[in-house]
C-alpha cells in the first residue's frame, strides 16, 4: 500500500481522501505509482502551490498535472518525451473537464502558447506587438464543463434565434482571436 500526502491551495491531506475537484490529480498520481514504482517506495509528501489561481479557466489543472509527472520523473530520474507528459497531462483533463480540446494540456507541458481551432491542428502562436497582455481575476470561481456545456445548450437550443445568436458571438470571437 502506498500512502500518499498532498499539500496544496486547495486541500492538505491523504490524497486519496481529497475533494473531487482534485480527483483528476489522484488519477494521475495512481497511474504514475502503477508505471514508474518500481522500487519500495511507499510514502509520498507532494507539495503543489501554483500561482495560477484554480477554478478560473486558465489552466490550473494542467499545470498541477504537469508538475506531478515532472517531479515523478525527475524523482526516478528517467527521462520524459512530450507523448509521455501528454498522455498524463490529457488523462487529469478528461477527468477534470470532460471532453477537453488538450490545448491546456500542451500549452502547461510544452509551455509555448498555442491557438486550437476545432478540427484543425493546433499552432504555435508568435506575438509581435509592443502591447502587454494584462490578465486579471475576479476571484469568482469558474468551471470549464459548464460553461462549455452552456455554449453547447445554446447552440443546440429549440429557439432559432438563441442558437444564431450564439453562433454570432462564437464567429466573432473566432475572427478577434485570429487577429493579433
Amino acid at each position: 500500500q502506498t500512502n500518499a500526502y498532498l499539500v496544496s491551495d486547495l486541500y492538505e491531506g491523504p490524497l486519496h481522501q481529497a475533494p473531487s475537484n482534485l480527483q483528476n490529480l489522484l488519477a494521475v498520481y495512481d497511474q504514475l505509482r502503477a508505471n514508474l514504482m518500481t522500487q519500495n517506495q511507499s510514502h509520498w509528501l507532494i507539495n503543489i502551490h501554483s500561482s495560477i489561481p484554480a477554478e478560473r479557466g486558465m489552466g490550473s489543472s494542467a499545470a498541477m498535472a504537469t508538475a506531478l509527472v515532472r517531479a515523478f520523473y525527475n524523482y526516478y530520474g528517467l527521462p520524459l518525451t512530450e507523448d509521455q507528459l501528454l498522455k498524463y497531462v490529457d488523462l487529469s483533463e478528461k477527468i477534470s473537464h470532460g471532453n477537453p480540446s488538450g490545448l491546456d494540456a500542451r500549452v502547461a507541458g510544452l509551455g509555448v502558447p498555442l491557438i486550437y481551432q476545432k478540427n484543425q491542428p493546433m499552432t504555435i502562436v508568435h506575438f509581435d506587438t509592443p502591447y502587454w497582455l494584462v490578465v486579471a481575476d475576479t476571484g469568482i470561481h469558474g468551471n470549464t464543463k459548464n460553461a462549455v456545456s452552456d455554449v453547447a445548450a445554446g447552440l443546440n437550443s429549440a429557439f432559432i434565434t438563441r442558437r444564431q445568436a450564439v453562433e454570432h458571438n462564437l464567429r466573432q470571437l473566432g475572427e478577434a482571436a485570429t487577429r493579433f
